[in-house]
């Protein structure tokens, strides 16, 4: 195991915070029996390799280490390994994501370097997909916690879809788990194509669950997949999933793949449907918002919002008489739920559709903005410092 690991020239690799010479030395920690040593080497490798959601150069190479480390059975801690590779999977460029105003962008000097960057992506990207058949292997594993992650692991191996797709399908036939029928079930929607074989898969799927978290989950995948072409029956079992109890929303925020409430995850799918379901599906998102919590609100907000206003932000000559009865019950359901403004993106979320206020570059509203805008104050006018 790790035989190759010295090969690589990692002195000539980059993580976030310089050369990549270390990195070798954390990976074997990895292997370590020592728990405390295993500890320091998951906070190295999840703060430099992969830092806040961006990759490196070193980032790729260290994919095919990590299977390794999945494939050998003294090995702990494999859950958080395949996690961390879903990470990689969805990583994104540092200059892409922390330089965003048109005249930090337009020079030669920046777009060469974002290239390169764009680059490392990629390879992270297609590293991580590589890996499928160690992904496939776990599905075999006897913890079903184990046996979950790996499954939606797989959703990253989109160039291997065609390998991917009927192992999971066999899968799911024998696997008798909830949680990880729940991500095989997802990762076939992330997988499988926009065809008229895809449509009969899942809504034949979808009749046979009927435990109510795998009910949600099929329909959930099926709408994320088919996005305007998602037939009514499967929005009305999503609108459905509003209704289902506490305990059956808590089994679905534990799983692998959502990453907020089972109310924000729903609101996602409703977005990819498209504005014609808005009518029928906005008044349960604006109630949903007084049992969101506070990152499940940001969420939620979002694509409110979206579906309200259709994708169009308010302009400066906005008013409150120019917003429909509904666009006012979006605003004012805002307002009236104080809990969802705690976390200080939801300021951001709600800026994207106002513009900015105080001379900014970029719109951040708070909650008595939007109060002040509802009781008629004009767009353009900006706040009173206080």
């Amino acid at each position: 195991m790790l035989e190759t690991l010295d090969t690589i020239p990692w002195q000539q690799l980059q993580h976030a915070y310089g050369d990549a010479s270390e990195v070798p030395g954390w990976i074997k920690d990895l292997a370590s029996e020592n728990k405390e040593i295993r500890q320091q080497a998951y906070i190295h490798l999840g703060s430099s390799v992969y830092h806040q959601g961006t990759v490196y150069s070193s980032t790729a190479a260290i994919v095919p280490f990590f299977c390794e480390l999945l494939e050998n059975e003294q090995v702990a801690h494999k859950i958080w390994l395949l996690s961390l590779l879903v990470s990689i999977a969805h990583g994104s460029s540092y200059l892409d994501v922390h330089y965003r105003r048109p005249e930090e962008r337009s020079t030669l000097e920046f777009q060469s370097k974002l290239a390169e960057e764009l680059k490392w992506v990629t390879a992270a990207r297609e590293a991580v997909s590589a890996g499928y058949p160690t992904y496939i292997h776990l599905l075999q594993a006897d913890q079903p916690k184990l046996r979950a992650v790996a499954a939606w692991t797989l959703s990253c191996c989109r160039s291997h879809s065609a390998e991917v797709i009927p192992a999971l399908k066999e899968h799911l036939k024998r696997e008798d788990k909830q949680s990880v029928r729940a991500c095989i079930i997802m990762t076939l929607g992330q997988l499988m194509p926009r065809i008229k074989e895809t449509d009969d898969y899942f809504m034949h799927l979808l009749k046979k669950q009927k435990k109510p978290v795998l009910v949600i989950t099929t329909a959930l995948a099926y709408a994320l997949l088919a996005e305007e072409d998602t037939p009514r029956e499967v929005v009305r079992t999503l609108l459905e999933g509003y209704e289902q109890p506490a305990e059956v929303k808590e089994k679905f925020r534990s799983l692998p793949f959502a990453e907020v409430n089972m109310d924000a995850s729903i609101s996602q799918a409703f977005c990819a449907i498209g504005f014609e379901i808005a009518p029928l599906v906005i008044p349960t998102l604006i109630k949903a918002l007084a049992h969101c919590d506070a990152l499940s609100s940001v969420v939620l907000v979002d694509n409110l919002l979206y579906l309200a206003l259709e994708g169009r932000p308010f302009s400066k000559e906005t008013t409150i008489d120019n917003l429909s009865d509904t666009q006012k019950d979006v605003l004012t359901a805002l307002v009236k739920n104080k809990h969802i403004w705690e976390s200080g993106n939801m300021l951001f979320t709600v800026g994207h559709y106002f513009p900015p206020q105080n001379n900014l570059e970029f719109s951040m509203w708070k909650r008595e903005d939007v109060a002040r805008f509802l009781k008629g104050k004009p767009l353009e006018e900006p706040d009173t410092p206080k």
